[in-house]
């Protein structure tokens, strides 16, 4: 369950920064604009100026301003270009900036205690497999579950255990191993009066 929390959480913050990602790269569309109306205004007064340009008599004359005009619409295509890259800048920066804490912090809250599950579950796994690893889990059980979960295993589970009763050592063992979640939590098994 806390795995499929964790694993949402993380895809949320994804989600979250691509969303901003994308609303605060859309301010590169007024440099788009920018650039496209510079590159075309550009090319229009230098076309422009190299026809009058070769009027005769006044050609030189009346292509220089069209010269200067072209170059200020050259300036604003860079504009535009620079435009586009600092949107570009600042949506990875903002988009980064908001999911790089919270993943962080959910990665840390899910991932710490996951670690320490994996660490005891497999302490337990190893010691369930030994030879008379069911009895020492048994014997933890009944050192470390609260009572009314042994209690409902039986009213003489204790005694059953310290005669060896491999019924009591099985139920035992399982309540421990679901206390560290190697085995699905249910219902405790029905009362029973271990002899």
């Amino acid at each position: 369950m806390w795995d499929f929390v964790g694993v949402a959480l993380v895809a949320f913050w994804l989600w979250l920064g691509a969303g901003v990602y994308d609303a605060v790269n859309h301010l590169g569309e007024v440099g788009e604009l920018m650039e496209s109306v510079g590159a075309s205004l550009s090319e229009d007064l230098t076309q422009m100026g190299d026809t009058l340009g070769s009027v005769p008599l006044i050609g030189d004359g009346i292509r220089a301003p069209f010269d200067s005009a072209s170059d200020g619409a050259a300036s604003i295509e860079q504009a535009g270009l620079e435009q586009q890259a600092f949107a570009s800048r600042l949506a990875w920066v903002c988009a980064i900036g908001l999911v790089f804490v919270p993943i962080v912090a959910t990665l840390a809250i899910w991932l710490i205690p996951r670690r320490r599950f994996v660490l005891v579950s497999g302490k337990v796994r190893a010691l369930a497999a030994m030879e008379g690893g069911d009895d020492l889990l048994a014997l933890r059980a009944l050192a470390s579950r609260p009572i009314e979960e042994i209690a409902a295993l039986g009213p003489d589970v204790a005694q059953a255990w310290r005669r060896g009763d491999p019924e009591a050592i099985s139920r035992l063992a399982a309540l421990e191993k679901r206390a560290v979640g190697l085995l699905p939590r249910a219902a405790p098994p029905a009362a029973a009066v271990l002899e």
